[in-house]
């Protein structure tokens, strides 16, 4: 039972953290993107 539990919370934690990062690095590609039509000039990583 609390085997089970560590389980799903790991799994939960996981999934969370991957998503997260996902949507931070989507939009440090928009902000990116934006940052070039003001400056002229290609913002890279």
């Amino acid at each position: 039972m609390k085997n089970d539990l560590f389980a799903v919370i790991l799994m939960f934690l996981t999934i969370f953290g991957y998503s997260g990062w996902y949507l931070a690095e989507n939009d440090n590609e928009i902000l990116r993107k934006e940052l070039s039509t003001y400056t002229g000039k290609e913002v890279r990583k």
